[in-house]
């Protein structure tokens, strides 16, 4: 095997002098006018590059038409970092939003820092995204760093060598899967934008997508009041834990409604996967709900109430009001 490779390697040198001694443009005898990549400081020619036909694999040039080597990757041109390991062959599928940067270019060229398999989005919107994007970060720890551009997308960069796990993993896991879009609506509020009461987060439905070529994806809804649900993990601290739970509840079900192939309704409708959802997401703290009569005395008919208090717990049996009405 290693006479093998030596042999290869051989050839491959011996190749790429042969093409270093040719005329200037190696295609020209073939009635092609080629710019020249790459010249030597005496102007000779030492590399090209056929942008029809020949691409980089490894440290040489291939030509597909071919299927052959037609020349070796100079060390030069490696050192000067002008042709990018990172620089795919395929447009982004959202390279509009980022024109400073080429379309082919993967992870702002910094793959070991950036995740993006295939430029879709997991984003948060609205008046409180900046208060929602601190507790998913409070919530994943100091193993990765999660970013948010100015569409509220979000990526994350890794600063550990070691294998994420926990919350952290779950989080990479959702921004890296590319068959679902989680959509964070933040409103600094206590209802949707359906009218409906809601504490602290509200399951909105998701809408499963079938492309020409049988690719399922699902984009999910799920709003949140991140004032509330930060309120409710102080108390306790735990720091994320509910917006985690609100998170990877509209995951959990974009994942049911991609299995079954049906769209699901919000938590209210007939038919929605809410329920499953709930279920399966991350543990949330419970909250209670406490009426109150005209006179302020707790009560348990809802036609004497004039007051309601929703509160968390903590360890130490203390209790705290995370949101009440009116």
């Amino acid at each position: 095997m290693k006479r093998l490779i030596l042999f290869t390697l051989a050839v491959l040198s011996a190749s790429s002098c042969l093409f270093a001694q040719t005329a200037k443009n190696p295609f020209a005898k073939l009635g092609y006018k080629k710019e020249l990549m790459f010249t030597s400081s005496k102007g000779e020619f030492e590399e090209f590059h056929d942008n029809a036909d020949v691409v980089e694999i490894g440290s040489v040039y291939f030509n597909t038409k071919t299927n052959k080597v037609v020349g070796l990757i100079s060390e030069e041109k490696e050192k000067s970092g002008v042709a990018s390991a990172t620089t795919a062959m395929s447009v982004d599928p959202k390279c509009e939003k980022y024109y400073w940067i080429s379309p082919y270019a993967y992870c702002l060229n910094n793959p070991v820092r950036i995740i993006d398999p295939d430029g879709r989005d997991i984003v948060i919107t609205g008046a409180l995204s900046q208060e929602a994007l601190k507790q998913l970060q409070d919530r994943a720890g100091k193993n990765i760093t999660i970013s948010m551009n100015n569409d509220g997308k979000l990526s994350y960069s890794m600063n550990t060598d070691k294998k994420l796990g926990g919350d952290t993993k779950r989080i990479a896991g959702m921004i890296n899967d590319n068959s679902v879009v989680v959509n964070l609506v933040t409103i600094d509020g206590n209802k949707t934008s359906t009218g409906s009461l809601f504490i602290g987060g509200a399951f909105m439905g998701n809408k499963v997508t079938k492309d020409a070529n049988g690719e399922v994806t699902v984009s999910a809804q799920q709003e949140i009041n991140p004032k509330v649900l930060g309120a409710a993990d102080e108390q306790t601290a735990t720091p994320g834990k509910m917006i985690m739970h609100e998170t990877t509840e509209a995951y959990q079900g974009a994942l049911i409604s991609k299995k079954q192939g049906v769209s699901s309704g919000t938590a209210n409708q007939p038919g929605s996967v809410y329920q499953q959802a709930h279920n399966n997401a991350t543990p949330q703290t419970p909250v209670y709900q406490t009426m109150y009569d005209s006179n302020g005395n707790a009560t348990q008919n809802v036609q004497q109430a004039v007051r309601v208090e929703w509160s968390v717990v903590n360890s130490t049996g203390a209790s705290q009001v995370i949101q009440t009405l009116p």
